[in-house]
């Protein structure tokens, strides 16, 4: 009675578990860009090569990291310079490509 109380299931544990504290506080000091970079320095630490999905899986599931898609940030502008932009170099642009050229589109343009 006792054997059919018992649970016998096959569990794999990986073993990037036992480092997954050192990898969390690696990538928490020197956060890899891609997942690329993130399988080649598991390997450098654990001597492991594992598979980009793995690695991919491995981050978020264990060590609850997140993709994060980088970006540029806009720097500040100068009004002036947009201003003269606008209304001096773009209109010169304008009347070189076409005549009839619009910015905006014909229902949101209010001069015509």
């Amino acid at each position: 009675m006792t054997a059919l109380c018992s649970s016998q299931r096959h569990c794999p544990r990986s073993a990037l578990l036992l480092h997954s504290e050192a990898l969390k506080t690696r990538f928490q000091v020197h956060p890899p860009h891609t997942v690329a970079e993130a399988v080649y320095e598991i390997n450098k630490l654990t001597g492991m090569q594992l598979a980009l999905n793995a690695c991919r899986d491995f981050m978020h599931k264990h060590l609850g990291m997140k993709y994060r898609k980088m970006a540029v940030i806009p720097s500040k502008a100068d009004p002036d310079k947009q201003s003269e932009f606008l209304h001096n170099k773009l209109e010169q642009v304008k009347r070189l490509l076409k005549p009839n050229f619009q910015l905006l589109p014909k229902s949101a343009n209010m001069t015509t």
